[in-house]
């Protein structure tokens, strides 16, 4: 598919994994609309900071990142995502 030619209404329908690898191809407001759909009550801020973070997944969490992890990495940025595998922020 060309770039910026997936709506965010197809966005919708797509598997997680499939939503990680074709979320460039949505436009800047459908982008928006990706990330506001998240779950309410996920945090993710430690997660948005991370260098592990590629979009909506990361090293981690290839299919995407559980809200439920986001919220215990609030309260715990020393807890392990992964094995060997732990938030870093960017510099």
């Amino acid at each position: 598919m060309a770039d910026r030619n997936l709506t965010f209404e197809d966005f919708k329908r797509l598997s997680p994994e499939e939503r990680n690898r074709r979320y460039e191809e949505l436009s800047d407001h459908d982008k928006f609309l990706a990330r506001c759909s998240q779950p309410s009550g996920v945090h993710g801020v430690l997660c948005t900071t991370c260098i592990h973070r590629k979009r909506v997944c990361c090293k981690a969490f290839p299919d995407g990142i559980p809200g439920e992890h986001m919220n215990k990495l609030e309260e715990n940025p020393a807890i392990e995502c992964a094995p060997g595998v732990h938030y870093q922020p960017k510099n």
